[in-house]
């Protein structure tokens, strides 16, 4: 994929490019954010890769929204006798993978018609992704082996502060919870992930954890804390502006110098560490 890719020239629908959400200019830059993101998890799960008690070997495991595959890369790696397929609705995986790792095009909201069932289903940073979760876990439910392992891990939109530094007319804040309406109009629901435990039990699947806040900044207390906070942090700042394209300019039709300007704002404050701002993340994994 050459420089001149960029998200905002394809001629794609306003959802589709949503979910291309951090507005990768280059196959470079989104390579750079993807291993940015996957460290982040990694770090708030202690260097797993998952929580979920899969058996660690002879598994066949499906990555939904795989991304550039660094998940499902890793994953087979460190499980040579397992199989993993990773989908994607964007073909910017990598194209040197291990014998046991295959990706696919392939939008997870279509009616799935799979082979073989799976032993793990991973799901991850898909709250811009999926419009109709319920469904989808249904299909993860419905293409489970006995025994199967499902695991969840996304954040939730709005931000918020719980100490007063950052008051209601935070920028961040008020940023935030444009990004939740704009997401809204365009048919996705950036809190879903609140809900994940209630949709995943009316399927009958068991053994709920969740996982809480993470800082969006490395003011917060704490070792593990201060690095999840820099590197949350580092990936706000990233994608600020290519997220707030896609929402305020391709769905609420703001200008580009008027969102470009708020984004001024909102990374200032981004910046301060005297404001507390955090998100909630979400670590579900369950059996059937």
């Amino acid at each position: 994929m050459g420089e001149d890719f960029t998200m905002l020239g394809l001629e794609i629908t306003t959802f589709r490019m949503i979910r291309c959400v951090f507005h990768m200019k280059t196959w470079k830059t989104q390579r750079s954010t993807a291993y940015l993101q996957h460290r982040i998890w990694t770090i708030a799960l202690d260097g797993r890769l998952y929580n979920a008690l899969v058996p660690a070997s002879g598994q066949h495991v499906l990555d939904i929204g795989t991304g550039t595959g660094i998940w499902a890369i890793e994953y087979a790696e460190k499980h040579p006798s397992s199989s993993v397929v990773g989908i994607d609705i964007t073909p910017v995986q990598h194209t040197t993978i291990p014998p046991n790792v295959e990706f696919h095009i392939f939008n997870a909201e279509e009616s799935w018609a799979f082979e073989k069932g799976f032993d793990f289903i991973h799901v991850r940073m898909l709250i811009v992704g999926i419009k109709d979760w319920p469904r989808l876990f249904k299909q993860c439910h419905d293409n489970f082996n006995p025994g199967g392992w499902l695991e969840v891990q996304d954040l939730v939109f709005p931000l918020y502060c719980d100490d007063d530094s950052a008051g209601p007319d935070s920028p961040f804040i008020e940023w935030s919870h444009r990004i939740y309406d704009a997401a809204l109009k365009a048919g996705i629901v950036m809190d879903a992930s609140i809900h994940f435990a209630e949709y995943m039990q009316n399927l009958g699947f068991a053994n709920i954890q969740e996982v809480p806040k993470i800082p969006l900044g490395p003011w917060a207390q704490g070792e593990k804390a201060k690095i999840l906070g820099s590197f949350m942090h580092e990936n706000i700042s990233k994608g600020l502006l290519g997220l707030s394209l896609a929402m305020f300019n391709r769905v609420l039709g703001w200008g580009k110098e008027e969102v470009e300007a708020d984004c001024l704002k909102v990374q200032k404050e981004a910046d301060d560490p005297t404001k507390h701002i955090y998100s909630t993340m979400y670590v579900i994994f369950l059996d059937l």
